[in-house]
Order: structure tokens, then C-alpha cells, then sequence
């Protein structure tokens, strides 16, 4: 009697993770998209995903999108959520100008998801980057260049 081919083991299909962005005039306009999104995702135990805002660090060339003033983005990197949720996401998202972003900053948003929920389920972290301060020594020499150029 012949045998039947062997069929490879059933597998869950993966869910597709989804992406969402769009991007904003300023930090303040950003702020309840993201706050909205960060809410859900802190009380609701289904939201697999993580959000991000993030201001634009990237040149025009590498921008999959047309120029414009706007450089705050909000982002959403992960799985879909649950459908009452996905469509408030969406809402929040859209109030922005919804914008794909490139394929390189996806990869290190991607990156940081993978490296922190490694470390725990939950993590919040909140970044803001700014200038290196100067050390007394260097404030001091440019205090002495200033007064050499005002004399």
C-alpha cells in the first residue's frame, strides 16, 4: 500500500507585525497621539506593541516621504492589537499626517523593541537628548575668547 507524503508539522501562521507613523508640526502636537497610544499600551495586558515618538534625525534623501516642516513622528511597532484598541490606535495615529518612514530607522526601532522586551514585558523609557554640557575648564576658555573679541 502506498504511503501518503509525509506533510511538514501545522504551524501557526505569525501575526504580521504592523506599523504605523505620522508626523507632526511640533513636540507639543505629538504629545496627545502619543499619550493616547502609551495609555493603551500600559493598561490594556493584549497590547503587543510599542510606541515611539521621535524627532526627526535622518537626511530628506533617506525620507520615504515628501519634504515637509513637520519632524516629530509617532510611531507604532509591533503586533496588532485587539480590535477595539487597533481602531483607537488608528484614530490617534491619524490625527497626524500619516507617513511611512525609512526602512533603516525601522530596523533600530525594531532593534530596541526586541532588546528591551527581552528585559522585561513592560518597559518605559523616556529620552530626551540634548547638548553636552560643558565642564568649568571649557566655560572658563570661552569666557576668555569672548572678552578677547569684545575688547
Amino acid at each position: 500500500m502506498p504511503r501518503t507524503p509525509e506533510r511538514p508539522p501545522r504551524t501557526e501562521v505569525p501575526r504580521f507585525p504592523f506599523l504605523m507613523a505620522s508626523r507632526f508640526d511640533s513636540r507639543e502636537t505629538s504629545q496627545a497621539p502619543y499619550d493616547a497610544i502609551q495609555s493603551i499600551v500600559r493598561e490594556q495586558a493584549v497590547a503587543d506593541f510599542s510606541v515611539y515618538r521621535l524627532l526627526q534625525n535622518w537626511p530628506e534623501t533617506m525620507s520615504k516621504a515628501p519634504p515637509s516642516m513637520k519632524r516629530w513622528y509617532v510611531a507604532v511597532l509591533g503586533n496588532p492589537p485587539p480590535e477595539p484598541f487597533f481602531t483607537q490606535v488608528t484614530d490617534a495615529i491619524n490625527t497626524g499626517e500619516p507617513v511611512p518612514i525609512p526602512d533603516d530607522v525601522i530596523a533600530e526601532l525594531a532593534r530596541r523593541r526586541v532588546k528591551e522586551t527581552a528585559k522585561a514585558p513592560y518597559v518605559e523609557i523616556h529620552r530626551t537628548f540634548t547638548g553636552r554640557r560643558k565642564t568649568d575648564k571649557e566655560k572658563r576658555k570661552q569666557q576668555k575668547k569672548s572678552r578677547r573679541r569684545n575688547r
